[in-house]
């Protein structure tokens, strides 16, 4: 899956880890290094984004219903499934 490369580089998600710069765990690293994890990463801000947007509790599903309308997400990583059918963002969020 692509990452909208603006959000990883507003908020830093594009850069990798080094086991010099940090004390974590080299599996830590490895995970905060793919790819994969990256659309996890700003799934959570995209999230943390749409409750701040609501103001106060809400339904779970209107919050990813908002933070899936963000531009962080591409048309294609929105009408992605996977195997199960679902929506690969509501697997991340």
């Amino acid at each position: 899956m692509v990452v909208n490369n603006v959000w990883a580089d507003k908020f830093g998600l594009d850069r990798k880890v080094d086991s010099k710069q940090v004390k974590m765990p080299k599996s830590w690293i490895s995970y905060f290094n793919a790819e994969s994890s990256q659309i996890e990463k700003i799934s959570a801000i995209a999230i943390i984004k749409a409750l701040k947007e609501f103001g106060g509790p809400t339904k779970a599903k209107l919050v990813k219903e908002k933070a899936s309308e963000y531009d962080c997400y591409t048309q294609e990583e929105r009408e992605a499934t996977g195997d199960s059918g679902y929506s690969v963002l509501n697997l991340h969020q």
